[in-house]
């Protein structure tokens, strides 16, 4: 988590009297054993975008989440 946290606040910039941040994945694979979780995503978020992760069940929406959260640590890549 801690690795996480300092990612964001390098992303982060002060403009005026507001906060502004970004969420950068590259390249990030998470697997459980021998099931890929996720594989290989790369994305950013910049503030204000609205951003959607759709998928069927068990396509790694919730793990992806988990790893911007810092709950989980990816395999590969960075965030």
């Amino acid at each position: 988590m801690a690795q996480t946290s300092a990612i964001i606040t390098e992303n982060m910039a002060i403009e005026g009297w507001g906060l502004h941040m970004k969420v950068i994945l590259e390249k990030v694979t998470k697997k459980f054993s021998k099931t890929i979780a996720v594989d290989n995503i790369s994305l950013e978020a910049k503030d204000r975008d609205f951003l959607v992760l759709l998928g069927p069940s068990g396509c790694g929406k919730t793990t992806t989440l988990r790893l911007v959260a810092g709950l989980e640590t990816p395999d590969s890549g960075n965030i």
